[in-house]
This record gives structure tokens, C-alpha cells and sequence, in this order.
């Protein structure tokens, strides 16, 4: 049975041996499909002879996403203050209208100068035989310059045309500084002196006080609370107010702060000492009375006495 069984088998292979030549050569011979083997599994895509198609659609390129950078936090700056600027402030005058001066050398303030100046005038008008008085007052504003010398120092108060020069000398021997003189150098204008004589006017006057006044001893100030007036010489009638006075010449310190202050002789009136003189003989007359009154009734009780025993 077997035997059959393997005859039928190679027949049939002859059968189709003979077959597959007369096909082949009549006719192109049809590719047979090609079967993946089970036990080959194969990701590659399958080989193909065509040329994709020009119309196909490539993958759209996947750009980088583009991250917009987060806008930088605006730092709003700070204010800029600008620095006040750097002022020297000078010490206002004091309150009760006098001036306050000082000239200085290098470190050293050699004159210290605070008072009231104003200087009275009696000219002449346009009217014949006619005068007018005149008060002109140094205003606290005036400009301080002067000369810090060994022997002799002074201040100069300058302002709009007009100056005043107090000049202050001393005494080695007696240990003692004073004022040596004033100077006063006026302009005459109508503006100053009103309806001035023609003569007069628009000129500059120079008027002086040569008398040595304020006498101090060394390392002291002067200070003079009443008011003083020195008469002034020149082609011009004039004289020096000074009120609230107190000066310091030859310093050798560099603050501006007066020394000991040396007060000047109070003038006192002569009206003071009579009516003290009048209230005391008052006083001696009254008690005089009372004793003798007293003293008569003094008597007269003992009179009573008298009788009465």
C-alpha cells in the first residue's frame, strides 16, 4: 500500500515538472507571491518599484515651539533726590537792629564789631539861608573788610556809595587798645538829600572823629548800651550816632565770640541825685516834727501828774 502511495506521488511531480516547462516557455512566467516566512517577522515596508507620487504631502516640520521670553519686570527707579546744596548761613543780625561784623586773617578774627551807626547831617538847600537835617543809618547788610595789622587794625563797612572806617590802635605800655578815629565818606545825591544845595550835590563827603574813645584793656570787649554821639569834622555838618555798642580789636582767637565785656561809665542824670537829696531832707524833717510833738505831750502828762497828787 505504501508502494502505491509513492508511485502516485512522483507521477504527479512529473505531471507538473512538464507543465511548468511549457508554460514557462510559452508564456512570461507569473511571479509567485512571496510568503514571509512565520518564523521571520520583518518591519522594513515591502520593496516597491514605483516612484511615490510627486503630490504627496511630506510631514510637516515640527518647528521648535517658540517661547516668547517673559518680558523683564520693569524696575521703576527709585527717585533721584538731588542733594540741597551746601550753604554757608550767616548768623542773622540780632533782632534789635544792629549790625554784626567780623574781619578775619586766615584763621584768626582779629575784630569783632555789633552795634547801631547812623550818622545826622545839616546841609544846605536850594533855598537861599535854607538847611535841612538829615539821618542816614549803616544797614546791617553793609560789607565787612579791613586789615588785621600788629599795631593798627580796622574795619571798613561798605554799601551802595557810602563807607565807614573805624580804625583801632593800642597802647603796649598801659595794656590798652581804643578807637582811633571814624571816617565817613557820604555821596550827596537828591535821592540821599533831598532838594540839596547844587553847590553840593553829587559830590562825596569826608567827615572824621579823631578823638581816642572806647579805651579796653587787652583780651576784653567794649560794650556801651546807651547811645553815644561824636561830633564829625569835614566840609559838612555832621555827627556819629552809636547805640548798643560793643567792639573787640587784637584778637588772636579764631571764634567770633565777644571776651569779657568792659561796660563804659554810665552817665547818670542830675535830676537823680536831687530828688534823693529832696527825699532825705523830707525824711529828717519829718521825724524832727514827730520827736517834738512827742516830746510835748511827754510834758504835758507829766503836768497832769502833778496836779492831780
Amino acid at each position: 500500500m505504501e508502494c502505491k502511495s509513492i508511485a502516485v506521488v512522483l507521477a504527479c511531480a512529473l505531471f507538473a515538472c512538464a507543465l511548468g516547462d511549457k508554460i514557462s516557455a510559452g508564456a512570461e512566467p507569473t511571479p509567485s507571491p512571496t510568503t514571509p516566512s512565520a518564523a521571520t517577522t520583518s518591519t522594513d515596508a515591502p520593496t516597491s518599484t514605483k516612484t511615490p507620487p510627486s503630490t504627496s504631502t511630506a510631514e510637516p516640520t515640527t518647528l521648535p515651539p517658540t517661547t516668547t521670553p517673559a518680558p523683564e519686570p520693569t524696575t521703576t527707579p527709585a527717585p533721584v533726590t538731588t542733594p540741597a546744596p551746601v550753604t554757608t548761613t550767616v548768623a542773622p543780625p540780632p533782632s534789635d537792629g544792629r549790625g554784626n561784623w567780623t574781619v578775619s586773617d586766615g584763621n584768626v578774627t582779629c575784630i569783632v564789631a555789633q552795634m547801631v551807626i547812623s550818622a545826622k547831617f545839616n546841609y544846605a538847600l536850594q533855598t537861599p539861608n535854607k538847611t535841612a537835617n538829615k539821618e542816614m543809618s549803616v544797614p546791617v547788610t553793609a560789607k565787612a573788610s579791613g586789615i588785621c595789622d600788629a599795631t593798627t587794625q580796622n574795619v571798613k563797612l561798605s554799601w551802595e556809595k557810602n563807607s565807614i572806617d573805624i580804625t583801632f590802635g593800642k597802647n603796649d605800655t598801659t595794656k590798652m587798645y581804643y578807637v582811633a578815629n571814624f571816617k565817613l565818606e557820604v555821596f550827596a545825591d537828591n535821592a540821599s538829600f533831598p532838594n540839596i544845595s547844587s553847590d553840593l550835590v553829587n559830590k562825596t563827603y569826608t567827615l572824621v572823629s579823631s578823638s581816642d574813645v572806647f579805651k579796653t584793656n587787652f583780651n576784653q570787649s567794649y560794650r556801651c548800651i546807651r547811645e553815644e554821639s561824636l561830633p564829625l569834622t569835614g566840609n559838612m555838618s555832621a555827627a556819629l550816632i552809636l547805640n548798643k555798642v560793643q567792639l573787640e580789636a587784637f584778637r588772636t582767637k579764631s571764634d567770633k565770640v565777644f571776651a569779657t565785656a568792659q561796660d563804659c561809665e554810665l552817665d547818670t542824670p542830675d535830676i537823680v541825685p536831687i530828688a534823693v537829696g529832696c527825699a532825705l531832707a523830707a525824711l529828717v524833717f519829718v521825724v524832727l516834727i514827730a520827736y517834738l510833738v512827742g516830746r510835748r505831750r511827754s510834758q504835758a502828762r507829766g503836768y497832769l501828774s502833778m496836779r492831780l497828787s
